[in-house]
């Protein structure tokens, strides 16, 4: 067990002696809005510490994403198995999803607890890490050929530097989800863009299922809001999210928080990463 486990262990067994009953994960439900996304997961899955920012970025200092990954990849199945979610998705580093050992390890874990259908659990690539020179991106066919799904996370298809990271992800995945930046352009007066840019992606990648992220649920209720221009673009899913008050943290690791802080900007999860 890495530095890196242990600090997380930590980290929920003090929150939760302080009474505040701070759970390891919580999630974000799916809601298909368009064409595609018919099987589509009815979660994602978050991990719930106060700043995942900090906390994965020393993961990946360390060199301890792929065993950190897998150790909440299994704490997550055995959640989600508690609940009674079989569809759902959950974050892995790009440096966990190049792993050779990852899918295989993976696999094996879904299978002890029950998760049999692997095609009900997406992993989210994280948006973070640039692909390392000479990286064997066929590694990532792995991950399908054991019958996971791949998502592209947090796509932001303004940034140059991020589509040239995607144009090289997108051939291994099944789902794109575009950042919730994204939403917030079109509110901010491009939406000719926005709509423009999503159907240029719609047809290029017909098969894969579009998603944005950050809808409140005040938008997905409102069937004269901006998300149903875009699914008439050609987005599939609408990831919600409900902004809610973040609990207090022990007092050696609190931080300033805004109190209108959207949970959009990923306080919740791995997604963060």
């Amino acid at each position: 067990m890495n530095s890196s486990i242990v600090n997380l262990r930590q980290y929920f067994e003090a929150a939760n002696t302080n009474g505040q009953g701070r759970p390891m994960f919580r999630y974000e439900e799916f809601h298909r809005i368009g064409a595609l996304g018919k099987d589509f997961p009815t979660c994602e899955v978050l991990f719930n510490h106060h700043n995942c920012e900090d906390f994965f970025r020393n993961v990946r200092d360390m060199d301890h994403s792929t065993e950190t990954d897998l150790y909440l990849f299994r704490q997550a199945l055995t959640m989600m198995k508690r609940e009674g979610i079989g569809k759902f998705s959950f974050n892995i580093d790009l440096s966990t999803a190049l792993n050779p050992e990852f899918a295989t390890r993976a696999s094996l874990i879904a299978s002890e607890l029950g998760f049999h259908d692997k095609s009900q659990i997406v992993l989210e690539i994280t948006e973070h890490a640039a692909i390392p020179e000479g990286a064997d991106l066929e590694i990532l066919g792995r991950i399908r050929q054991m019958g996971f799904r791949i998502a592209i996370d947090d796509f932001d298809p303004f940034k140059a530097d991020m589509v040239a990271r995607f144009e090289q992800l997108v051939p291994y995945a099944d789902i794109i989800k575009f950042d919730h930046s994204v939403g917030d352009k079109f509110i901010s007066g491009d939406a000719e863009e926005v709509l423009s840019t999503i159907a240029s992606y719609r047809d290029a990648y017909p098969d894969h299922a579009l998603v944005l992220e950050g809808v409140s649920k005040q938008a997905h209720a409102d069937q004269q809001s901006y998300i149903y221009a875009l699914r008439d673009a050609g987005i599939d899913v609408a990831q919600i999210y409900t902004p809610q008050a973040i609990p207090k943290q022990p007092a050696a690791q609190r931080v300033e928080v805004e109190a209108d802080a959207p949970v959009s900007f990923k306080l919740l999860a791995h997604a963060c990463v």
